[in-house]
């Protein structure tokens, strides 16, 4: 490679989605993006604009540290973009040091430094040594915990303040992350910043589109890669979606959130379904209807009619940890009065696991919901029968809808709800994780309700189902 014996202008052209990066002053960033789309060069230049900003309030240096959770990943990847980027000599790296240092003529020195920092407290404790006048965090969503995140915000206040043409200036400061997309929108990634984002003026999340660098990528790249990668890989690295990466096997097929995942609302004239699941201490609770529609999705009383098809609309999930089933039955009632009204008519459906005594309670979660005015029915106990039901929607063209806001079941049918891999080989056993618990939920309206629908459709009318079978059911 060519000498350079002095730092070359770079050349940039501003995507729009960090055109608003670099007009932010957020003294937290993350920028999530599909693969090709120029996150990491867009990171560099918005430190390097920092270094701009305060060599004009007359700072001399800035320091920035560029962390990745591996070596090999630091090493062959972040630092060879950040050569890209600048037109920088590789052989002015110090490779000892892992620092590179950038010289704008004799006004500012910018030191940049490479760290490979673990998501374990003994790496973390490395970074209580550092100054910095900023931080970038490449592929942070391979961090567990934000604990990175943290520690770089509190070492970030070097330098702090100067005196330039006689006034006295204060240092901006910052850290900046990018990742592809996290594997759920339950990640903390994706909850800090989007979803549950404690200050937008301190954190501030930027998703850019898949097209905005297609202009600097080879022609037909996205093209080739949707043709090629299986959807999971397609769906997060090519569209940009939070979505899991299976770690088990794959328990629901054929879920489409472009087909699936739809804005709706009840149909007034028919009750609506509660799926229970008590989990250990961590219960969940779906809301959905089973109805007939016609192809335009409208509601159809009687089911003999031609063009007609059996629908599941989940319209809520309600998750809690840590929680007894009584206070959880008190938070699902006031939330249904107050989304739903006090006049509609409930059918609730429970995991019978529920029936037994467990050693913290003298009650079981069956004798609590009773005491709460809700009596279920229990759905099935058998694994395959209970996924098999919920797949049956899947496999039904109109077959499934269920509401954005439900991002725990979305996350499930994307592959978050999984059977268990144990050295290769997979165990009928589903994975316990944050996604299971409404999944389990949703599994018992399934397991139960279409023995409902059958006689429905045998009497063809709700009102020939009399009262007494429904009490007999135990519904009401």
């Amino acid at each position: 490679m060519i000498k350079q014996e002095k730092f070359q202008p770079i050349k940039y052209r501003v995507l729009p989605t960090w055109k608003k990066v670099h007009a932010s002053r957020a003294r937290i960033k993350y920028i999530v993006g599909s693969v090709g789309s120029g996150k990491t060069t867009g990171a560099f230049i918005d430190l390097y604009l920092l270094a701009l900003r305060n060599m004009l309030k007359g700072f001399k240096k800035s320091i920035f540290y560029v962390f990745r959770n591996s070596y090999p990943q630091l090493r062959d990847s972040t630092v060879q973009s950040f050569f890209e980027t600048f037109g920088c000599d590789p052989k002015k790296f110090n490779v000892t040091r892992m620092e590179y240092v950038m010289k704008i003529k004799k006004a500012h020195q910018i030191i940049w430094r490479f760290r490979a920092i673990e998501d374990t407290e003994k790496d973390l404790l490395k970074l209580d040594g550092y100054l910095m006048t900023g931080a970038y965090i490449d592929e942070v969503v391979n961090y567990e915990t934000p604990n990175i995140l943290h520690k770089c915000n509190l070492r970030c206040r070097w330098p702090a303040k100067t005196v330039f043409q006689g006034k006295t200036n204060y240092a901006d400061h910052e850290v900046i992350c990018t990742s592809n997309p996290p594997p759920s929108k339950e990640h903390w990634v994706w909850q800090l910043f989007f979803a549950n984002n404690p200050d937008p003026k301190l954190y501030q999340g930027w998703q850019q589109p898949l097209d905005e660098n297609v202009k600097n990528l080879p022609p037909n790249y996205y093209e080739d890669l949707t043709k090629s990668l299986p959807t999971y890989l397609r769906q997060r690295y090519v569209e940009g979606r939070p979505v899991p990466m299976p770690t088990g096997a794959e328990v629901y097929i054929k879920f489409d959130s472009k087909v699936h995942v739809k804005n709706i609302v009840p149909f007034t004239n028919e009750p609506l379904l509660r799926g229970w699941d008590f989990g250990t201490a961590n219960p969940a609770c779906v809301i959905t209807q089973i109805v007939f529609v016609d192809k335009d999705g409208n509601y159809i009383k009687d089911p003999s009619t031609e063009d007609t098809f059996l629908q599941l609309r989940i319209y809520d999930e309600i998750t809690q940890k840590n929680l007894n089933i009584r206070e959880f039955a008190k938070i699902v009632k006031s939330y249904c009065e107050s989304k739903y009204g006090l006049n509609w008519h409930y059918l609730d459906f429970c995991d019978p696991h529920g029936m037994a005594k467990t050693e913290s309670s003298t009650r079981t979660a069956w004798q609590q919901l009773i005491e709460e005015g809700i009596h279920p029915v229990p759905g099935a106990i058998e694994i395959r029968e209970r996924i098999l039901a919920v797949q049956f929607f899947l496999d039904t063209e109109h077959g499934l809808l269920i509401n954005p806001t439900c991002t725990k079941l979305i996350t499930g049918f994307e592959g978050g709800y999984h059977k268990v891999k144990i050295k290769g080989v997979v165990i009928d056993k589903i994975s316990k994780n944050d996604v299971s618990h409404p999944h389990d939920a949703l599994q018992m309206v399934c397991t139960v309700y279409p023995a409902i629908i059958t006689e429905k459709t045998k009497q063809k009318t709700i009102s020939r189902y009399t009262y007494n079978k429904l009490k007999r059911l135990r519904i009401i």
